[in-house]
């Protein structure tokens, strides 16, 4: 687990407990191997690869650091004065090394002392168990709990939600197996007095405390488990819990909050009276709370006072929010219940830049109705949102692995598909057969390489969820070959339809036929009307006379009309040497000229992007070029020379809100096995290993 955030779970639960009269302490251990390793982040996150990878060779400087930390680890549960010991399994990242604690606590004699709790305890073991447990066939189909529970390391455990169960569980001291759920989001405040929250390495050295003000979703997308976890759409009142990040800002001094929530905005009612009462605070409040959670894309574009509703989003505080794209299918997006449209992310993005307001995007590639047409619509979807990881809209995007069918979601239960039991990566529907694990890796490979192109900003997991894919090949390449074989019902090349990446990819760059041009300028008369002409090469696309005053003008230019390498040009024609009066002082009072306010070219912004505006547009008067300027004040041209695809040219000559590849800095800080580029190479050989 990370040293960059606080997670929320044990200083929520000992709030809620302490209010109640029992003594709770808090332990990080995350924290403490930070420490042990010499608060050196690179160190830290390398060793991280111990408890996700199987049977990981260690030096023996990392086998020491690992072993103080199970020792610390122990020593704290038998020295703590105190009945009972939780441990969150957050998830199956989490179970090789609870598995080998569990084991020791056991010799021990102390299991009984021992309470687990977290959603990685309702997933099947991870392989990496078996280095500790050799799994049977019929243990590899249980839960992680079951498992444990059946080997004897385990007692207590609190399944779904823990509030209301650990009191009962501490009431009682012994608790069921039910799938346990909170009716109602009413408990005490949360209490970090455990935590130096200077210790942590906070993003932008930023502290930012996570708060949950809602439980499931009012969705049931096909891929998502929520439902399953968290049963009915539950909800804190939306003044409540703003007043929640009142007092911890009072409190702790933390100006940053995430909401856990699976999403911010299910309630528009609480939803606005969240944003209301932040609004009030924020106004009067010495420093105002900035806020940031998971954001359903709603269909907006019918919604009275749209702009009073993105404003006061904006007023409230709230920045970096999440969205679950998914898919640039609107057919994908139906099949898997999403309820929303490509059309309403695009209307989203664009209200977002208008008001400043910043987001991160979630996709994913290969769900089980999405056809080759599907996929191509998913791939022009990262070409479309480029301009807007430009604008600083989009912060990352995250590719996402390829979609898994996994169990309490509805897709598992939908009797379209057909499973195997080895692995989630194994399956394939009945009415698209041509889906299989060959074509959706490809796929997978080519969003990939696609969204390096563009520079999108891809999420720091990328390589890891490369490596995972590449595992998956190797652990599963053979049954994948029979699976598909005998169900998909015909060979490899009826199935895909992508001959050559490379070529697909650059289809895909080029798709769209027309170039779009947005200008806004504002036009000042003396002696007449200045007359703007804007060209393409030898295409003139506008000439008029602009009266005084600001003008919109929208231009589309067919792409056969162009060549690889063109050049816009914005003109004045008209002015005079009479057409700039001056006073008796000299003083200019009058004057004919054309101040460019804004250009879009394919939704890319250009005069706002000021770096790429002053390196890349010239003045042109006589044949001489000169440096520019947003505007025309003499009879000449202000010039842009650029080439096509003009998204792509664009995103590779613009530097606005480009960063590190930020998965290349992952593997980087990993010390990861291989990069993205590298395991694409590597998964393209492996799908070679593939029949279908």
């Amino acid at each position: 687990m990370g040293v960059d955030r606080i997670y929320s779970a044990p200083p929520s639960f000992k709030g809620m407990l302490q209010s109640i009269g029992y003594s709770v302490k808090c332990f990080d251990f995350a924290m403490d191997l930070f420490n042990f390793s010499g608060r050196d982040i690179e160190k830290f996150s390398s060793l991280q690869n111990y408890f996700s990878v199987k049977s990981l060779e260690l030096s023996p400087e990392d086998t020491a650091i690992i072993d103080r930390l199970r020792e610390h680890i122990i020593n704290t549960v038998v020295s703590t004065p105190t009945k009972y010991v939780g441990f969150t399994v957050f998830s199956y990242f989490t179970q090789k090394f609870l598995t080998e604690l569990m084991l020791r606590f056991k010799e021990l004699g102390i299991t009984d002392k021992i309470v687990l709790g977290g959603r990685g305890l309702s997933t099947l073991s991870y392989d990496t168990v078996d280095e500790f447990i050799k799994l049977t066939d019929e243990e590899r189909k249980i839960d992680f709990v079951d498992l444990l529970k059946q080997r004897g390391l385990l007692k207590h455990a609190i399944i779904g939600d823990g509030e209301n169960a650990l009191v009962e569980f501490l009431q009682n001291n012994t608790i069921d197996g039910r799938q346990h759920k909170v009716e109602k989001l009413v408990f005490n405040w949360p209490d970090y007095e455990d935590y130096n929250i200077d210790d942590y390495m906070w993003p932008a050295d930023i502290p930012t405390l996570y708060v949950t003000g809602s439980t499931g979703c009012v969705r049931s997308c096909d891929f998502c488990d929520v439902a399953k976890q968290f049963g009915k759409y539950k909800f804190k009142g939306g003044r409540e819990l703003a007043e929640e990040l009142i007092h911890l800002q009072e409190r702790y001094g933390i100006n940053k909050f995430v909401l856990n929530d699976s999403l911010s905005n299910g309630g528009m009612k609480p939803f606005r009276e969240y944003l209301n009462r932040l609004i009030e605070h924020n106004r009067t409040a010495a420093v105002p709370i900035a806020w940031s959670g998971q954001y359903i894309c709603r269909d907006l574009r019918y919604l009275d006072d749209v702009d009073g509703y993105y404003r006061t989003l904006k007023d409230s505080g709230a920045q970096g929010l999440t969205i679950g794209a998914e898919s640039g299918s609107n057919h994908v997006l139906d099949c898997m219940d999403k309820k929303t449209t490509v059309e309403a992310l695009f209307f989203e993005l664009e209200n977002f830049r208008k008001y400043g307001l910043t987001c991160q995007l979630l996709t994913f590639t290969g769900h089980w109705s999405e056809r080759h047409e599907d996929f191509v619509d998913h791939c022009r979807m990262y070409v479309n949102i480029m301009p807007y990881v430009r604008a600083g809209v989009i912060s990352a995007v995250q590719l996402g692995m390829v979609f898994q069918l996994l169990p309490g979601t509805p897709a598992y239960d939908n009797l379209n598909m057909i499973k195997s039991k080895i692995s989630n990566d194994i399956w394939i529907a009945r009415n698209n057969r041509g889906n299989t694990f060959r074509v959706r890796l490809k796929r997978r490979l080519i969003v990939s390489r696609l969204c390096q192109l563009l520079k999108l900003g891809i999420d720091i997991e990328e390589s890891q969820n490369l490596q995972l894919h590449s595992e998956t090949i190797k652990h599963y390449g053979s049954s994948m070959n029979d699976f598909f074989v005998r169900h998909a019902q015909g060979d490899s090349s009826q199935f895909d339809a992508i001959a050559d990446a490379e070529t697909f990819i650059n289809s895909v760059l080029n798709y769209k036929d027309t170039v779009d041009l947005q200008l806004q300028v504002e036009a000042n008369s003396a002696n007449g009307d200045p007359n703007l002409v804007v060209q393409i090469n030898d295409h003139v696309l506008y000439s008029q006379e602009l009266a005084a005053g600001t003008h919109d003008i929208v231009l589309s230019v067919p792409c056969d009309l162009l060549t690889a390498h063109n050049r816009l040009s914005i003109a004045m024609t008209n002015k005079g040497p009479d057409d700039t009066e001056v006073d008796v002082h000299g003083n200019i009072i009058r004057d004919k000229n054309i101040i460019v306010t804004g250009l879009t070219v394919d939704s890319c912004d250009l005069v706002n992007d000021v770096e790429f505006f002053y390196s890349k547009f010239y003045y042109l008067k006589d044949g001489v070029r000169s440096s520019a300027s947003p505007g025309l004040w003499f009879n000449q041209e202000l010039c842009l020379d650029f080439d096509l695809p003009f998204v792509q040219w664009y995103a590779n000559t613009s530097y606005k809100n480009v960063g590190n590849d930020l998965s290349d800095m992952y593997h980087q800080q990993t010390n990861g096995l291989f990069t993205v580029n590298e395991y694409y190479n590597r998964i393209t050989d492996q799908i070679a290993q593939l029949i279908i």
